[in-house]
């Protein structure tokens, strides 16, 4: 935003062309934030027959957050939200969690409120 603010050109020219693509990735990551925050409002609201399944909806989430930095998490490294080397430990956490949520990927699909 600094540098869009600091711009001299056109607020035409500037939406159009010059930050066009660092717009559409702010707009792709807002959406995905959208979207997990969704989904955790719904698990948390929802009446599960079973109380195990609320933490289950957790795990699936922390999967989410894991493979969307692990995918793509140029930006938290640039900034240094996270230190060098830290790319392992996601992975990691990424092994965890998948290795928990695998024997309960039946019981998930069979679930109903």
């Amino acid at each position: 935003m600094r540098d869009f603010d600091q711009s001299t050109f056109s607020s035409k020219f500037k939406d159009n062309d010059l930050f066009q693509q660092a717009k559409l990735t702010m707009t792709k990551a807002h959406m995905k934030y959208l979207q997990l925050h969704l989904f955790r409002s719904q698990c948390a609201e929802a009446n599960f027959k079973d109380v195990r399944i609320a933490q289950l909806m957790d795990l699936v989430a922390k999967v989410y957050c894991l493979e969307q930095l692990l995918e793509d998490g140029a930006a938290v490294y640039d900034t240094g939200f996270l230190a060098p080397g830290s790319y392992r430990a996601l992975q990691k956490a990424m092994e965890l969690c998948v290795k928990d949520l695998r024997p309960q990927f039946l019981p998930l699909l069979e679930t109903s409120y």
